[in-house]
């Protein structure tokens, strides 16, 4: 009797261990490369043109031989450890020792300010070489908001038009028509009835506004026309904006400020419709430099220009623009599209002029030239080609000093050494008896004399945005 109870007491209690169950998944060996992590992604979910919030989970590791790769599926961004977002796939977790420096290791993600409306599932993957794989699955939903839903795009600037060096805050001029950027109305994608509505971006998340200006937008036709600071604009690989339109949040300017730096004392788009005398055509730099409509003017005088409209001169009417007095001494940079409606003859037009000092830009003295003049024609800087009418033509005078430099579509063509200053304080004024009219645009005036290279590259810009830059499909 006592062995046939000794034998229940010795098989029972092996009996309970056998129906336990254990998961060994986590259960670390000595020397052998693992991985661990602690929490999960739940649902992302947000509105086309607005990044998601975002989401954290943690990673360690030990005994790692190698790095940790992060695969992520499309449609989401990435930070590890509080750095930048990277939406490109995979990221890296460097190992030091073995395991992960300050481990364990944030790694938080979100959806993109760029996804298009749907659906965004998949999974993340934490590998090292030797150490089982963590995968985790997540999900996401984009909807679509005002008018025809948000639009996200990326403006891709080609290298190849940036002439021979990089160019820092370079004010790169946009000119698109698309279906998106009419109004909801018209079947397009911004959402209320201001310009406001169209941002532009430095970064893919949409969360860093770029400095820029939106010009002119035509709700019906879609077409923008604008300028955004390129802050270094390479030579060497291309560059890249991104333009949202369709967030029904936004109502104001999402400009941090000005495009135009300090070294811009005018920069006059001259899109304006005039319809008389003393009203406005806005300077946008800094300076707020307006000018002021002068003699007889129709709306038929706001023509097309060569970026969105310009403004046409007729000196039948005396139309001509004053503004406040503007002295250039040493460096400077005079600049502008002209295009003459008629042949020029000796003394036509005169644009950058000064009505007191006589100093001005002439068209046609001698017959058909340009030329800077000052001090009565005592001193001045010619062309080397006349310009013929009706044919758009884009005229830079830069002064170093002594030494002046004429730029005809972003060569130079002439120059001149005299130390003269300029006092100016119109643009179009007519001082006898003339027949030409002309058509201004884009004029600006800085500080600085800007470098060929600039010059060019703006050349490039302006005569053919299109083709200075492309818009994702």
């Amino acid at each position: 009797m006592k062995k046939v109870l000794f034998l229940l007491a010795f098989v029972i209690p092996f009996a309970g261990i056998a129906q336990r169950t254990f998961d060994l998944s986590h259960i670390q060996q000595p020397g052998v490369p693992s991985l661990s992590e602690v929490g999960s992604f739940g649902a992302y979910s947000t509105t086309a043109g607005t990044a998601s919030g975002s989401q954290t989970v943690t990673i360690s590791g030990s005994n790692l031989t190698a790095n940790v790769s992060v695969s992520f599926p499309a449609g989401y961004e990435v930070s590890i450890a509080g750095g930048a977002f990277t939406s490109t796939s995979p990221v890296t977790i460097t190992q030091s020792g073995g395991s992960l420096p300050g481990q364990p290791v944030n790694f938080t993600m979100r959806l993109l300010a760029s996804d298009a409306a749907g659906s965004y599932p998949g999974n993340v993957v934490f590998s090292s070489t030797g150490a089982s794989s963590v995968t985790l699955s997540v999900s996401g939903t984009v909807s679509s908001s005002g008018g025809g839903g948000t639009v996200f795009k990326a403006i891709t600037i080609d290298h190849t038009k940036v002439a021979n060096t990089d160019q820092t805050n370079f004010p790169m001029t946009f000119d698109i028509t698309a279906n998106w950027l009419k109004d909801a109305s018209n079947g397009g994608s911004v959402a209320n009835s201001t310009k406001n509505n169209i941002v532009v971006y430095l970064d893919g998340a949409g969360t860093t506004p770029a400095k820029y200006e939106i010009v002119t937008w035509d709700g019906s036709a879609g077409r923008v026309t604008g300028v955004v600071t390129i802050p270094t604009l390479s030579h060497t690989t291309n560059s890249q904006v991104w333009i949202s339109a369709g967030n029904s949040s936004i109502s104001t300017s999402q400009s941090p400020s000005s495009c135009w730096d300090a070294n811009f004392q005018r920069v006059w788009h001259m899109d304006e419709v005039l319809t008389a005398s003393g009203q406005t055509v806005k300077d946008w730099s800094s300076n707020a430099a307006n000018m002021t409509s002068q003699g007889t003017w129709t709306s038929a005088q706001s023509v097309s220009g060569q970026v969105g409209n310009g403004l046409k001169l007729q000196n039948a009417n005396g139309t001509y623009l004053s503004f406040t007095t503007l002295s250039l001494t040493t460096d400077y940079t005079l600049e502008g599209w002209f295009n003459p409606t008629s042949a020029t003859v000796d003394g036509d037009t005169y644009t950058y002029a000064g009505t007191s000092s006589n100093d001005n830009m002439a068209w046609g003295d001698p017959a058909g030239f340009v030329g800077l003049y000052t001090n009565n024609g005592g001193n001045k800087i010619l062309d080397a080609a006349p310009v013929s009418a009706n044919n758009w033509v884009h005229f830079v005078i830069t002064r170093v000093g002594a030494n002046w430099t004429m730029y005809r579509n972003g060569v130079a063509t002439a120059t001149s050494t005299q130390a003269t200053n300029l006092s100016i304080n119109d643009v179009g004024f007519v001082f006898g008896t003339v027949t030409n009219d002309i058509i201004c645009d884009e004029l600006r005036i800085s500080n600085i004399a800007r470098s060929a290279d600039w010059i060019a590259t703006e050349y490039n810009n302006q005569s053919s945005p299109s083709t200075f830059y492309t818009v994702a499909p």
